[in-house]
């Protein structure tokens, strides 16, 4: 079952990507721009082109999701690796700064070896 661009403005809500009203404002625009108001692949496309999400967000949110957006002080924009040990996301906090930020999945790390290891690249990333 697909979603509908309802059901996406309800994920983009519960997403806190975007204030309620700032949705709600979109969805007007949408209804009142738009060919086909009820294409929601069109509607996610339109928020990327718009600046109200990126394409990684549109993509989860187009799936489904609504969490895990944030880390702490940072928005998740888009993930930009993938090793066998971690993933590594491309994020920006409040005043604009962009970071990389790798994130150890909580199944690895229930293996203590491999938080040991996560967490001594952690010290050396900081040393540099």
């Amino acid at each position: 079952m697909s979603l509908t661009v309802e059901n996406l403005c309800g994920l983009l809500i519960r997403s806190r990507l975007q204030p309620v009203e700032k949705v709600k404002e979109c969805y007007q625009r949408w209804q009142d721009q738009a060919k086909n108001a009820k294409d929601s692949r069109e509607f996610a496309r339109w928020l990327v082109e718009n600046g109200l999400v990126t394409e990684y967000q549109a993509t989860l949110l187009s799936n489904g999701y609504a969490d895990n957006f944030f880390l702490g002080e940072y928005t998740i924009l888009d993930r930009i690796g993938k090793g066998r040990m971690a993933g590594v996301y491309k994020a920006v906090n409040a005043s604009g700064q962009l970071a990389a930020i790798k994130v150890l999945p909580p199944s690895k790390a229930a293996d203590p070896h491999v938080l040991k290891r996560f967490e001594q690249e952690a010290r050396l990333a900081e040393q540099l």
